[in-house]
């Protein structure tokens, strides 16, 4: 699909926005072929590295703001394959905590080259500041959305 000048801006930037969002995560799916990890599976990873505590699936969606059916789907995978557990949150009987194990941290520490260089090379084209001036839009974006859809 290709933006016409009959949209309006608003829709122009959500079809753009789309259109990118598929493109990062084919490529990044593209990238980390050789782990057998997916995009979505590789964020979830880095977000859960990223914690000082466990955190439940729930917490994860909030994050990456992956549906539940998807994130179920990605977390299953990502405890088939040895990378993440879940284990009954002491705080909340009802819902389990992830925890990273030895084998996903050794993932995300060999993925994390190769989303940086990715990354590196799908915003190159982009001057740093505006970038950074990219990332706070986007970021206000998703509060705006998150904020309509809870």
């Amino acid at each position: 699909m290709t933006t016409g000048a009959e949209q309006s801006p608003s829709l122009n930037a959500a079809v753009v926005l789309s259109q990118a969002g598929a493109l990062l995560a084919r490529a990044g799916g593209r990238a980390l072929s050789h782990w057998g990890v997916t995009w979505p599976q590789a964020l979830s990873l880095l977000a859960l590295a990223e914690q000082a505590a466990p955190i439940s699936a729930t917490r994860l969606v909030e994050q990456l703001g992956l549906g539940r059916t998807a994130m179920t789907s990605v977390v299953d995978r990502l405890e088939r394959n040895g990378w993440v557990l879940r284990r009954p949150s002491p705080v909340d009987r009802r819902t389990a905590d992830l925890v990273l194990t030895d084998a996903g941290r050794t993932l995300v520490a060999a993925i994390r080259p190769v989303l940086d260089e990715l990354t590196e090379s799908f915003f190159a084209a982009v001057k740093a500041r505006d970038l950074e001036r990219l990332a706070a839009d986007l970021a206000r974006l998703r509060d705006g959305l998150a904020g309509r859809l809870t």
